[in-house]
């Protein structure tokens, strides 16, 4: 499987990473995922566990999008 992102590594580090938000279509072919299938797995993550990060100039903290849980 290949993987094109259509920009350079250093493009992404300078404007991208941990800056905003950035979609990525079409970068891996023949994978067999579409993105209704992808948005409805984003939609049932759960977003209080640890392994889902919200970054905008850095992370953004849990309480910041959800509130007290």
């Amino acid at each position: 499987m290949t993987i094109d992102f259509g920009i350079s590594r250093n493009h992404f580090e300078k404007h991208i990473q941990g800056k905003k938000p950035y979609l990525f279509k079409n970068a891996i072919c023949n994978h067999g995922i579409d993105w209704h299938l992808v948005n409805q797995l984003i939609g049932r993550h759960d977003h209080t566990s640890s392994n889902f990060k919200i970054l905008k100039n850095g992370l953004i903290l849990k309480y910041d999008y959800l509130g007290k849980v």
